[in-house]
């Protein structure tokens, strides 16, 4: 949704089919959902495998916090076309996510949707509810929302901020022990928040550059000769999670979004100029056909090593649409500081 909406905003050709395609993913999901009963009535479905719904991992359970992603780009929808069932269906996706709060702020990771049991627990993604909050907003005041996300945001910057426990949250990773398995994702939508809300709060902007230094220190190749990298990647690049240690067009993509808000926010050119190079290295692995490079391509001879030994694994959908959205977002940002 958010790749083909970006395209409509650039003025892309074929902009009114991207849309078409756009809400055609959102009338799907409308139709698509848990059953309107259980613990999460009419929720998404997190996972999809072989024809089911469920996962080898998840089984049943729903990524709750997950859900909240899919709302923000419902959300988005409603803005351009003012179909009221999309911003129904984001609020009622904010409205059943909030009653599984914890008493810390925090959100369970793994709920049952028919007993509402929580599966497991700790979750460092709380973000994804505060920024769909954040974009219900605008359309209408909800004081318990406002109220969840506020202590959500607590939550993160009292708890996860000081441990740096950034455990990987996926769809189709199996519980791990604390610090065994991090990834960046759970990062990059607290710092972009603080960027948006520096001046509501002295703090925010200083916790904000932390993080992403934290993020570029654990998780960024920045070139060929970074020895961590499996695959010589023409940086920088963003490694997906411990156990997936992958350079990800998706990943970076998401990197990317943030370096704009701290330039935004900072007015650094070194953070613009980190989304340019990340961008350039998204495109040098594009393929003849369009796509980019889930895995990461040698920056000299194109290989993978990944499809080479299985050739089943081909590029995500899911991220070079993310790389997409960050593409064109970044050429919207960058045109407009011209401007």
């Amino acid at each position: 949704t958010w790749a083909f909406l970006a395209h409509v905003e650039n003025h892309g050709p074929q902009s009114a089919e991207a849309l078409r395609l756009a809400r055609a993913g959102a009338d799907w999901a409308l139709e698509h959902h848990q059953p309107d009963s259980g613990a999460l009535p009419d929720f998404p479905y997190s996972t999809i495998s072989k024809g089911r719904f469920g996962g080898s991992v998840e089984g049943n359970a729903v990524n709750l916090l997950r859900a909240s992603w899919l709302a923000i780009s419902f959300v988005d929808l409603y803005a351009v076309t003012h179909h009221a069932p999309y911003l129904d269906y984001a609020r009622h996706i904010a409205d059943t996510t909030l009653k599984f709060q914890n008493a810390d702020g925090s959100f369970p990771y793994r709920v049952n949707p028919n007993t509402g049991a929580v599966i497991e627990q700790y979750n460092p993604s709380a973000m994804e509810f505060v920024e769909l909050v954040e974009k219900l907003e605008p359309f209408g005041y909800n004081q318990r929302q406002a109220l969840a996300a506020q202590r959500a945001l607590d939550w993160m910057l009292s708890s996860v901020c000081t441990s740096h426990n950034w455990k990987a949250t996926y769809e189709d990773v199996g519980e791990t022990r604390f610090y065994f398995n991090l990834s960046q994702m759970p990062v990059l939508p607290l710092v972009r928040y603080l960027c948006r809300h520096k001046d509501e709060d002295p703090t925010y902007l200083r916790t904000a550059m932390e993080l992403n230094r934290w993020v570029e220190d654990q998780f960024v190749a920045f070139g060929p000769d970074d020895e961590s990298s499996p695959v010589r990647v023409k940086g920088p690049q963003v490694f997906e999670q411990y156990i997936c240690w992958r350079p990800m067009d998706g990943h970076t993509a998401n990197w990317i979004l943030t370096l704009i808000e701290l330039h935004r926010a900072t007015g650094k050119r070194m953070y613009l100029d980190k989304a340019k190079a990340a961008a350039n290295a998204i495109c040098h692995e594009q393929y003849a056909d369009g796509q980019f490079s889930t895995w990461g391509r040698d920056y000299q001879t194109g290989k993978t090593f990944i499809e080479d030994k299985n050739p089943q694994r081909r590029n995500w959908f899911n991220g070079n649409a993310f790389a997409d959205w960050a593409l064109y977002k970044l050429t919207l940002y960058v045109n407009g500081l011209k401007n």
